[in-house]
């Protein structure tokens, strides 16, 4: 697999939102970057930009700054996830339980709101209950 880096992550995704004849406004192409940008851009090259700037994103539930590994760690495990299920793989022997609480403590991290808004309204809990068995 190749890596691209990030620029030419950016310039792919203003060249494909101008490509669909709209204007390439911060929103559009923020949109149209992958979920591995953003996960790549808590890498540890990035730790300058993190401490400068990107460490604004997140904060604990008790309202402290969280480190870049601290939010990096659990996004690897959410991308592996997702691109296992875009394609079609199995994941039937998955925590999947575990991956859910993942993903709502990072959505916790980043929004509050958004993560409220998970524990009200997502499925998960009731198709997979916590007496489901755990394969391997």
């Amino acid at each position: 697999m190749k890596i691209i880096s990030q620029p030419a992550q950016v310039a792919k995704a203003t060249a494909d939102v101008t490509d669909g004849r709209k204007d390439a406004t911060p929103g559009r192409v923020v949109a149209a970057l992958t979920f591995g940008f953003w996960t790549s851009m808590l890498a540890k090259e990035y730790e300058d930009l993190w401490q400068m700037t990107l460490h604004r994103i997140a904060k604990r539930e008790d309202g402290k700054g969280l480190r870049r590994k601290d939010l990096s760690t659990p996004l690897n495990p959410i991308r592996t996830l997702r691109n296992r299920v875009a394609h079609h793989e199995p994941i039937i022997h998955w925590d999947l339980r575990k991956h859910y609480a993942n993903m709502l403590q990072v959505t916790e991290w980043l929004s509050p709101a958004a993560a409220a808004w998970c524990r009200q309204y997502s499925r998960f809990p009731a198709v997979h209950p916590p007496e489901r068995p755990v394969l391997a």
